[in-house]
């Protein structure tokens, strides 16, 4: 998502979040390495169970909360409410978070993390120093990876900021590492991201990797087309588990962002992830980002898009979907995205796919829905039908 540009049977549950209202050349010839194998330790920390969480920006985290009559911390509060993955997403912080970060900030997020018993899914980004200076020319306008020997090393010198501020570790509650958000998947690019899953697996000490999203050569001005399911059996070779982004009121051929029915968007969630499945290679499946429109911010042409009750129907048609495939792969989801997402320094008090807002404080019942899900299956194993 990050471009320029209740469970059945259960009453929603009333969430805490409410008590505050709101190697390139070795690859060139496009290769595909042979299936890693990862230890068990390491896989049995993410790649088995079922997890349930949000995307949020580790500013946020380590700022404590912006909005917070509670005094609590956001994670904390998304703990309570068995929410305990979330995916860490630092593309769009502004270079004074980058550079706080920087400075021991990282520690303190992933400190905050572990005392809240909940896991995070990294997302690297290859156009970013640690610092936060943004490097140009690194990735064309379409996505294709010009200078991977430069992509690969910044994203090499986060995890080296990491593992400096952990004393030479890297965190505990780094559950797994996505090397990039939504790369494009084509010929041209595929040495390039082997290339690079290969040299951050290297670092990871056993952790598993994957790949955010993808987007292919096409669409509306030629800026790609975007996450389709059919993609999926170009990158699951690299990954350790697949990551899949999945908007059923956005990727629908007829997008219909009205219905305030589950029952409208859970055939296409459904058959969007037994298709990835199926594609994967017998590779377990993270629905990395999900989600639906609010209707209380606008979007890119100025007009509002969907409501709460429409945004709480698409994430509950795609949790039931997930609940139904537990067993055949599916390892759960994080939505995007639990608050307001930041793009630079410009305050955003209220995002149309957020699932609180900031300004008027409101939290939505999308969350109360993710959160009865959580409730009810987090630590559960794999058992659905």
């Amino acid at each position: 998502m990050v471009r320029p540009a209740s469970a059945p049977g259960l009453r929603p549950a009333r969430v805490g979040l409410l008590a505050w209202t709101a190697a390139f050349l070795l690859t060139s010839c496009g290769a595909v390495p042979a299936t890693p194998v990862v230890p068990p330790a390491a896989a049995n920390r993410f790649l088995h169970g079922f997890h349930l969480g949000v995307v949020v920006q580790p500013g946020l985290l380590l700022s404590g909360l912006a909005l917070k009559p509670t005094g609590e911390s956001l994670v904390r509060l998304l703990a309570a409410d068995h929410l305990r993955t979330v995916r860490l997403l630092a593309s769009g912080e502004p270079p004074r978070v980058l550079a706080a970060l920087h400075q021991g900030g990282w520690h303190t997020v992933f400190a905050e993390l572990k005392a809240a018993h909940v896991q995070a899914i990294l997302l690297l980004d290859g156009q970013r120093r640690p610092d936060g200076r943004f490097v140009r020319g690194v990735v064309s306008s379409h996505g294709l990876i010009r200078r991977p020997s430069v992509y690969i090393a910044d994203e090499e010198a986060m995890l080296a900021d990491i593992r400096r501020q952990e004393g030479g570790h890297l965190p505990v509650s780094l559950a797994a590492v996505d090397v990039g958000n939504e790369p494009l998947v084509d010929s041209a690019n595929l040495p390039a991201l082997t290339a690079l899953v290969r040299a951050i697996r290297a670092d990871l000490h056993g952790r598993p990797v994957t790949i955010g999203g993808w987007h292919t050569p096409g669409g509306y001005h030629g800026q790609g087309v975007f996450n389709q399911p059919q993609v999926t059996s170009r990158v699951a070779p690299l990954e350790d588990f697949v990551s899949v982004h999945l908007y059923p009121d956005g990727l629908l051929t007829t997008a219909n962002t009205t219905s305030t029915r589950p029952a409208t968007y859970l055939p296409y969630a459904r058959r969007y992830l037994e298709t990835v499945l199926a594609e994967s290679g017998n590779k377990p499946v993270f629905v990395e980002e999900f989600g639906g429109q609010n209707g209380l911010a606008p979007a890119s042409n100025r007009r509002l898009v969907g409501s709460p009750a429409h945004q709480q129907a698409v994430v509950e048609a795609v949790l039931q979907a997930m609940a139904a495939l537990r067993s055949r792969g599916i390892l759960g989801g994080t939505a995007w995205v639990v608050e307001p997402y930041q793009y630079g320094n410009h305050a955003v008090l209220c995002d149309r796919w957020s699932l609180i807002c900031f300004e008027p404080a409101r939290v939505l019942p999308a969350l109360g829905s993710l959160a009865a899900y959580a409730r009810a299956y987090h630590g559960n194993p794999p058992g659905g039908g």
